[in-house]
């Protein structure tokens, strides 16, 4: 008992000095406020964070603005009031527009992508892969690449029936046509992609196309370049490093092979109006890729400038290569070209306009084919990126359809049965265009889902018509009406079938009029046909 007091009194004791201690400490002068030394980086840090979060209010208080540097439209600032409604999407496009163009982005964005590049080897943006030797890729690209996600054999089928449709249509008018991808830039330099990514064992595009596709219009392009590339010295590339896009060189080697192919049919195209050998280095081209990751100043890489003594004009101003409609004419060539294409022909307009007499370079979707109307078109070509060869899917081109004259294919035609079945289609178009008259329908889901050709008859005239297999995304009521009457989710609308048709306005007044037609739908090498009568035409 006595040896546990002793014991308590120690313990008191010590406790009284470590108090007396504390108590010496907070009250000399100076010591009582001084900040633990240790928190001292995370108030810097946090200190930073919400600085730099703050400085597109603080910019915005003293009136700073933004420039858009990127290659692309912006989100415009929503209304709360739109048509005298209230704006129900105001937060979202709000958000989106906010996130478009807060103050200092383009800064902040390269800060972003510096840090990740310098600390990391990695890309700052989401759309932009960083390959090796300081190469970047689109990352839309990354699924064609991969050989993911690709083109189903349906959507091929499809596919290759849009494409001969139009070689058809255009062959009985004695207008040449040629249809080719732009390959993406990893299909020409896989080597510069990131080691991770590695490719399936399935056939590519190239192979794809070169199985399924029954039209002779097709020209590959991704072959000759590939070749093209691994022949060159390194000092020779043809593509950008910093750009989705091929350099001026590539687009040479595009613009020769294209032509090549055109004089076939073509022979007295001025090919020696091509640009030459001789070419100058500037290093000024600011890449697509290299904007997204540093829109506030863009590092620049080398690009060929090609000297040519042919000429050419435009025949209405130009704001640059992107203009939805370009047209050109020169005084060396003879024939006329239509080309439907997309950006990677902004290199090309200057290397085939000297060639032709008049050209017209159309970038709208769909592709409207009453503009060989405004020239005595002899060649059309279709260039499309290969990332964005899906988007042929679902745009039909406008052109008025011609009777079908193949006998053999009416004989066939002739010996299908059909049954009435007006409530496994809705039109969802009946419109007027510059080809005439369009209808559009939708096959109700477990309805020719794998319809690959369409063929409308119009029973009054005995006249047959062969449909585009694309349906346009309908509109919001039409949607409404779509989850209503058939009850099907909104996510599978964009996977349903059907047609769009464009008759002339004489062919559209007896259906107008009749309102009755008979569908032959070819699915699995099959011939199925129903008839119907629409209604409210």
């Amino acid at each position: 008992m006595r040896q546990y007091k002793q014991e308590k009194s120690i313990h008191s004791e010590e406790n009284t000095n470590i108090e007396n201690s504390r108590s010496r400490i907070n009250t000399q002068p100076g010591l009582q406020r001084h900040f633990p030394l240790r928190k001292l980086p995370a108030l810097i840090y946090s200190s930073l964070f919400f600085l730099i979060c703050s400085l597109p209010l603080l910019g915005a208080a003293v009136g700073i603005k933004s420039e858009n540097l990127e290659k692309r439209t912006l989100a415009a600032k929503p209304d709360l009031i739109t048509e005298n409604k209230p704006n129900w999407q105001y937060t979202e496009q709000f958000d989106s527009w906010y996130t478009d163009n807060f103050i200092f982005r383009p800064l902040l964005i390269a800060g972003w992508h510096d840090l990740n590049q310098n600390l990391f080897n990695v890309s700052g943006s989401e759309r932009v892969i960083a390959g090796k030797n300081n190469w970047l890729f689109f990352a839309d690209t990354l699924d064609d690449y991969l050989k993911q996600n690709q083109l189903t054999d349906l959507e091929m089928a499809r596919l290759s029936n849009i494409i001969r449709l139009q070689d058809e249509w255009l062959a009985r008018r004695g207008i040449d046509y040629i249809f080719t991808i732009a390959p993406n830039k990893n299909s020409i330099y896989p080597e510069y992609m990131p080691e991770n990514y590695k490719p399936a064992e399935v056939p590519d595009i190239t192979e794809l196309m070169r199985q399924q596709l029954e039209s002779d219009a097709w020209l590959d392009l991704h072959t000759p370049l590939r070749e093209t590339a691994q022949s060159r010295q390194q000092a020779e590339y043809i593509y950008h490093f910093t750009d989705s896009h091929w350099n001026n060189t590539g687009a040479l080697t595009a613009a020769q092979i294209i032509l090549r192919r055109a004089s076939d049919k073509l022979p007295e195209l001025p090919t020696e109006n091509l640009p030459g050998s001789d070419f100058e280095i500037r290093q000024d081209w600011q890449g697509d890729l290299a904007v997204m990751l540093d829109p506030s100043s863009p590092q620049t890489e080398n690009q060929y400038y090609y000297s040519t003594n042919s000429t050419y004009r435009f025949k209405r101003p130009v704001r640059s290569m992107e203009d939805i409609l370009i047209e050109t004419t020169s005084n060396q060539g003879e024939y006329n070209l239509l080309m439907f294409r997309d950006s990677f022909a902004n290199a090309l307009i200057d290397m085939l306009s000297p060639v032709f007499k008049e050209a017209i370079y159309s970038r709208a979707l769909p592709h409207d084919y009453s503009l060989i109307e405004k020239a005595d078109i002899d060649l059309v070509i279709l260039e499309i990126v290969e990332r964005n060869l899906g988007l042929l899917l679902e745009y039909a081109p406008v052109m008025t359809a011609d009777t079908i004259e193949d006998q053999k294919l009416l004989f066939e035609l002739a010996a299908v049965e059909y049954s009435e079945a007006s409530d496994i289609f809705y039109f969802i178009e009946n419109t007027k265009s510059s080809a005439g008259h369009r209808v559009s329908a939708i096959f109700k889901p477990g309805h020719f889902d794998e319809s690959e050709r369409i063929i409308i008859e119009l029973p009054s005239t005995g006249q047959l018509y062969e449909a585009y297999p694309i349906i346009e995304r309908p509109d919001e009521e039409t949607s409404k009406m779509l989850t209503g009457n058939w009850g099907i989710e909104n996510s599978t609308i964009d996977s349903l079938n059907g047609f769009t048709l464009d008759l002339s306005q004489e062919a559209a007044g007896v259906w107008q009029q009749n309102q009755e037609i008979i569908i032959y739908v070819q699915q699995n090498n099959h011939w199925e046909a129903v008839g119907t009568r629409i209604q409210g035409f």
